[in-house]
């Protein structure tokens, strides 16, 4: 369904960098603040750029980035950032550490018991990054939530009514995460922000207590060196991912043709 709003472009708010906090960084020596402030001020990097959760008037901006690795700004994900419920858990993870995190979802997943669906409360464990620059405007989209179609296909079998099924829901909304699209412009590559982005993305999903950050990329060369810069493990071709250690039993999850999962485990 389409809505009127989205007729009319919406100009990306450009929010200034800080002068007392603009230092020069690189991905190996960036230290995010990882607090509650931090996520709703940004992260300034490098040399004009500011890494920071994507708000509404970025939505487009995003949208015509993000088909460039291949997927499209879901429909579930564009109105749970509209709508403010984005990333609601993984702020109460930075604002009161892990309890206050996990109450969170409880809570969550409890006002939508009965409904049979649970993708918008999966979606409080979702991120959406962007990186602004001072002068270039919405460069880089990193987009990252729980695999939902996975997790919604997992609980179908169980019966979504059932409390095997909404336990299986819960246990892949607080325990693993899926890197849907990491793009960034190519007049701003090879500044490093890319990899400021993915880096900051496992390590938001590491302080909410998270098992596994993985996704999935393309036979695109360099790409493997990539994310083993950002600290994931490159499985190889063909090469399976086991969820178990969030879904408790085995749960095999295979590349599409010719991909490479890429993968953070908890230590």
């Amino acid at each position: 369904m389409g809505r009127s709003s989205r007729a009319r472009r919406r100009d990306p708010i450009r929010h200034p960098i800080p002068a007392a906090r603009t230092v020069a960084a690189t991905k190996n020596s960036w230290k995010p603040d990882l607090t509650e402030a931090g996520l709703a001020g940004g992260w300034p990097f490098g040399d004009g750029f500011l890494i920071r959760p994507a708000a509404v008037g970025d939505l487009d901006a995003i949208a015509e980035l993000v088909p460039e690795a291949g997927v499209k700004l879901e429909n579930e994900v564009r109105t749970a950032v509209e709508e403010g419920t984005l990333g609601a858990g993984l702020r109460a993870s930075l604002r009161g550490g892990k309890d206050e995190f996990l109450r969170h979802m409880a809570e969550t997943f409890f006002a939508h018991q009965g409904t049979g669906r649970f993708d918008q409360a999966l979606l409080h464990t979702g991120l959406v990054l962007v990186a602004e620059h001072e002068q270039h405007g919405i460069v880089a989209a990193l987009i990252a939530h729980p695999p939902t179609h996975m997790l919604s296909d997992l609980a179908q079998h169980a019966g979504p009514q059932t409390r095997s099924g909404r336990d299986l829901v819960l246990a892949g909304a607080i325990g693993m995460a899926r890197i849907r699209a990491v793009v960034v412009r190519e007049q701003v590559r090879r500044h490093g922000v890319g990899a400021a982005m993915v880096r900051l993305c496992r390590l938001i999903y590491a302080a909410a207590g998270f098992f596994i950050v993985y996704g999935q990329m393309p036979p695109r060369p360099g790409l493997d060196l990539f994310y083993r810069s950002c600290g994931l493990l490159v499985q190889p071709p063909g090469t399976g991912l086991d969820a178990w250690v969030v879904t408790g039993f085995n749960t095999n999850i295979q590349p599409g043709a010719d991909e490479r999962i890429f993968i953070w485990r908890k230590p």
